[in-house]
């Protein structure tokens, strides 16, 4: 899930990364040597603008995010948010809890729909002002 949430679905995309990932030589291979080999050397991946967001570190995040934009799209970028923030969602929240999820959810899906529509200039950026304000317990709109 991970894989196809960053390089999106093309067939021979995603062939050529699994074949680079069954040189890693593990048996078996996680979402960190997944994340690893697509970031390429990079310095940041979408676990580090999370962190940031979750310390609401807005230079971090802005800085994190021109790194990311160099050499992934819009629809990746959003597809890794989703999926990071989907494996933190777990039963048994508390309604705040749950509540802030649903808000991150609705946030990035406003943003896909802002993308493909070209509804908004800086959707992502907007998406990152509106995901720090929201963890800060502001409201986001």
């Amino acid at each position: 899930n991970y894989l196809i949430a960053t390089t999106g679905i093309d067939l021979g995309l995603l062939a050529s990364e699994i074949e680079k990932l069954s040189f890693i030589g593990k048996k078996r291979i996680d979402v960190d040597d997944i994340a690893d080999l697509l970031a390429g050397g990079r310095l940041y991946n979408v676990f580090d603008l999370i962190t940031a967001l979750r310390s609401k570190d807005a230079d971090k995040v802005f800085r994190i995010y021109k790194t990311l934009k160099e050499t992934a799209d819009d629809y990746s970028l959003i597809g890794a948010l989703n999926w990071q923030y989907g494996r933190e969602l777990h039963a048994g929240l508390s309604p705040a809890e749950n509540n802030s999820f649903l808000q991150v959810f609705e946030l990035l899906n406003s943003v896909d729909i802002d993308i493909k529509s070209s509804g908004r200039n800086f959707p992502i950026e907007y998406l990152l002002i509106r995901l720090l304000r929201l963890r800060e317990g502001r409201t986001a709109a």
